[in-house]
């Protein structure tokens, strides 16, 4: 059963559909089926080995245990990933895009939450510090800053291509 756990794609996948594709996807997988083995779970006993196996990769996705062994590591590398400025001194980056997304008016509240979101960034500096300041978890605040990074690079992007 264990190797049918490991091996089979149907169990990847819910795996995947539990953590939304997170790089953190593997290390999940492997830590559920770890739990499953130290726990010597009687697989005689369970009536469906999709749901049962689900459940405990939720429980693991969703425990401290398994934030502080593997997502806590990975914060100051993630963060430090964003930092990185590439063949460009500081002096030489255009933050117009930036400023206008700041200044912009939102029309929707999703645009309010983007615009809100970031201005915190910018002023904390940190993601974890954005987690505990506004409590929204930190997974949410890292896709989210990533999507507004996204969107405001493609804008850069643009404008700088037009010159």
């Amino acid at each position: 059963m264990i190797e049918q756990l490991i091996k089979d794609k149907k169990y990847k996948k819910i795996t995947n559909n539990v953590c939304h594709n997170s790089h953190l996807a593997d290390d999940l997988h492997q830590e559920a089926i770890l739990i499953i083995i130290e726990k010597k779970i009687n697989f005689a006993e369970i009536r469906n080995l999709e749901h049962f196996f689900a459940a405990v990769v939720w429980r693991t996705w969703h425990s401290n245990k398994f934030k502080k062994k593997y997502i806590n590591k990975n914060i100051e590398f993630w963060e430090w990933l964003d930092y990185e400025i590439e063949d460009e001194s500081i002096e030489e980056i255009d933050f117009t895009v930036a400023y206008n997304f700041i200044d912009k008016n939102p029309k929707t509240e999703f645009e309010y939450y983007e615009i809100n979101l970031f201005k915190i960034y910018l002023e904390l500096g940190s993601l974890q510090k954005v987690a505990r300041k506004t409590k929204i978890p930190y997974q949410t605040i890292f896709y989210d800053i990533k999507q507004i990074k996204d969107k405001l690079k493609l804008e850069h992007d643009k404008t700088r291509n037009q010159m």
